[in-house]
């Protein structure tokens, strides 16, 4: 997915359910930075995370229904929503969405909350799918990550310390 693509969500979202402001989070909140991911784990996703500021989960399954994988939507533009909620980025450190970077599109009128780099890393290294995996080792080539903060936030992700224990690891094995 590249930031047009997910300008392309976002209007279509907002034009759904008249909500204004969303959370990205997932493989599209890379898109803070980067507007056409090159690498091809940070590029492969065609779906966009969103998560309605105002938390509505009836919100979240409008958006799947009707913008989301398989709808005419995602057969016309070959990307889609998936509307999630707060509850979706699992091990996400506690307080992200006031980390998450705020970025104003007026041509479209939406306010995208990007996930902030780090607090994603987490959330995936936590998932710790075979795809997730791919796409932190490719985030952290980028050099845009720090492992000290990974780590400072880590002791805020809620979660069992074995949990705790093997994201410790993988960041470990990421940062020699």
């Amino acid at each position: 997915m590249t930031l047009e693509q997910l300008k392309q969500v976002l209007q279509a979202a907002y034009e759904l359910t008249k909500e204004n402001d969303f959370y990205v989070i997932g493989s599209a909140a890379i898109l803070q930075v980067f507007n056409s991911p090159g690498h091809v784990y940070l590029s492969r996703s065609n779906e966009a995370d969103l998560i309605a500021f105002s938390g509505d989960p009836d919100i979240a399954d409008l958006l799947s229904v009707m913008i989301g994988e398989l709808s005419p939507f995602h057969a016309r533009h070959d990307v889609y929503a998936d509307g999630v909620t707060f509850d979706t980025p699992e091990f996400a450190p506690k307080g992200w969405q006031d980390q998450a970077v705020v970025v104003h599109y007026k041509e479209i009128g939406v306010t995208a909350r990007f996930m902030e780099l780090h607090d994603l890393t987490l959330s995936k290294l936590g998932a710790g799918r075979p795809k997730d995996m791919e796409f932190c080792e490719a985030l952290i080539a980028t050099g845009y990550l720090n492992q000290d903060i990974l780590r400072e936030r880590l002791l805020k992700v809620d979660c069992a310390e074995a949990k705790r224990c093997q994201i410790e690891s993988s960041i470990g094995r990421y940062f020699p």
